[in-house]
């Protein structure tokens, strides 16, 4: 009984052990094709037509929340490098803009923007 026992988990453990590596780094990594160029959301193409139809209504100069402007890309930049931006865009219990929130794939955008490196072109 003993005698199979451990026979039996030295074939677990050799199994275990011979289904579980890879001699080849290569093996784990996900292969990418070179000849697909790199799109980095930028400002002046992804972000800006979000921010002016969505937040310079209140954003901007003269109107209800002119103290926080979002009128420039420095100005956008600074709100989503301290986290405002993305932040009250998603936060559903206080959404900007204050109607609701925006689509995921707007908020998305903005977010891959911020993970681009805040581009402005």
């Amino acid at each position: 009984m003993k005698r199979t026992l451990l026979l039996m988990t030295v074939i677990v453990a050799t199994c275990l052990t011979i289904g579980c590596t890879s001699d080849h780094e290569e093996d784990l990594l996900i292969p990418v094709d070179p000849t697909l160029p790199i799109v980095l959301k930028t400002y002046n193409d992804d972000v800006k037509a979000i921010i002016d139809g969505n937040c310079t209504v209140c954003h901007a100069a003269g109107a209800s929340a002119s103290w926080y402007p979002l009128e420039t890309y420095v100005e956008v930049k600074a709100s989503a490098e301290s986290g405002s931006l993305y932040g009250r865009m998603t936060d559903a219990a206080a959404p900007m803009p204050p109607s609701g929130l925006l689509p995921a794939s707007v908020s998305q955008s903005i977010q891959d923007w911020i993970n681009d490196g805040l581009l402005e072109q």
